[in-house]
Parts: C-alpha cells; structure tokens; sequence
C-alpha cells in the first residue's frame, strides 16, 4: 500500500487506518448479505450506495481536536483493495463551521444497510499513534431514535 504523503501532529509517519477487503468466501452455512471490497481505483471515494460520511468538528461528546471531512484526502481507496482514512494535521474550518486542528474521516453504513442476524467480519489496521481513538462499531438500525448506547 502506498502511504500518503502528509505529516502526523507528532511528526512521525501519518496516521493511516487500512480497512481490508473480504479475504475469505463465506463459511459454510452462512449466505453472504452485504460485502465491500474497496476495489476501487486510487484516490477515489468509498462507494456512495454502501457508505455515507460523518461530518463535521463536533467530536460526539468526545472532546476531539479534528473535523471529520468527506475529502479524498481524508477518506480514499488506494487502489489495492483497501479503503484509507488518513489524520491529518492541517487548520481546518468544517462543514458546521467549528474550526480544527485536524482533519480525518469517519464513514457508515447507516441508512444504507441493515439485517438482522449474520456473521459480521471485518479487517482493519489500526495505528498505535498517542491520542488515536479508532473504532470499528455495531449500532442497530434504531440507533437515530433510542440513542447511545442503546
């Protein structure tokens, strides 16, 4: 995988989270539902009927110091079957107007898929990186209407 070209805030390699395609057919008794191989070519966004972008500097509580964007330089496939979401340490004013030191991705499913039962299986590398809170979550579909974290 190629690594962007941007700084971390502690001046170390960027801070990059991987998300791997399906490695494996599904096992036997289990019908595969929903897949998503971010097959797509480099530099482009994830696929618009399978993902939908958090956006904005709000931080969910969390007191963050980023924005989440839907730019390409925050959120891309590299070309090699992996979807990439890249921190990056840049001033940046987003969408809610809420100014930021940082700037990274943050996408879902939400709106756009759902069932009920099923394996779900993910692949992801995650950074070590001081200060990372990166999250591979399962909300229901009704998370909009009972809130967290029911």
């Amino acid at each position: 995988m190629s690594t962007p070209d941007v700084a971390s805030a502690a001046g170390r390699e960027p801070v990059v989270i991987e998300i791997d395609r399906v490695a494996d057919a599904p096992r036997e008794g289990w019908t595969l539902v929903w897949a998503d191989e971010f097959d797509g070519d480099a530099g482009t966004p994830p696929n618009p009927q399978n993902w939908t972008h958090d956006l904005g500097g709000h931080g969910w509580g969390n007191a963050e110091h980023q924005t989440y964007t839907d730019r390409v330089d925050n959120v891309a496939h590299d070309g090699e079957g992996h979807l990439v979401i890249t921190a990056k340490k840049e001033e940046f004013v987003g969408v809610d107007g809420k100014e930021a030191e940082y700037t990274s991705g943050r996408i879902k499913t939400q709106g756009k898929f759902t069932t009920r039962y099923g394996r779900i299986e993910g692949r992801i590398q995650v950074p070590t990186s001081q200060g990372m809170w990166c999250a591979f979550w399962m909300l229901g579909e009704n998370f909009g209407e009972v809130g967290w974290p029911e």
